[in-house]
């Protein structure tokens, strides 16, 4: 039989890292239009805050064994999701850990995607997650996934659109 200690010792480990992660960062994602029409293209934003002393792995960490970030947005049926699009790191030289490739402070990425010339005026729901790895100057955590949803409804073709977070885009 399985001590106690042992179940509080896996649930720590399986929750301790998404709530680290998102005691130290903020995630959000936005849509480029406040809705959207059958054929439309559109960019979801997702911005990433990391808190000051804090720093995610880019996409493209240095070394192996670090968790470089990722975004998936879930597919769908009524829109064409394509890949995201991540900016350059930021290349920092951290006396215990050495020379990284980060995002500190507020990152912005891209995911380009196409509703589909068929579609029916509806709501869309977009979801997926970000992967994440949090590094402090002197070690990095486990990483965790974030998870992103975007909510949205399709109109008629002629039904106006506006573009929204324009600061973002």
């Amino acid at each position: 039989m399985w001590h106690p200690r042992f179940w509080l010792m896996l649930i720590f480990l399986v929750i301790a890292p998404s709530v680290f992660a998102q005691n130290h960062t903020s995630v959000r994602a936005v849509l480029n239009y406040d809705k959207l029409q059958p054929g439309a293209q559109a960019i979801v934003g997702i911005e990433l805050k990391v808190n000051e002393g804090f720093h995610a792995q880019s996409r493209t960490p240095l070394e192996e064994n670090l968790i470089p970030l990722e975004i998936r947005l879930a597919s769908d049926d009524r829109a064409t999701i394509y890949e995201p699009i991540y900016p350059t790191g930021k290349r920092v030289e951290y006396p215990l850990l050495g020379k990284l490739d980060v995002y500190e402070g507020t990152t912005i990425f891209y995911v380009p995607i196409q509703i589909n010339p068929d579609v029916s005026p509806g709501a869309l729901k977009l979801t997926g997650q970000m992967t994440i790895q949090i590094c402090d100057d002197q070690q990095c955590f486990a990483p965790t996934r974030i998870p992103l949803t975007i909510e949205t409804n399709i109109v008629s073709v002629n039904e106006a659109i506006s573009p929204v977070e324009s600061e973002m885009f």
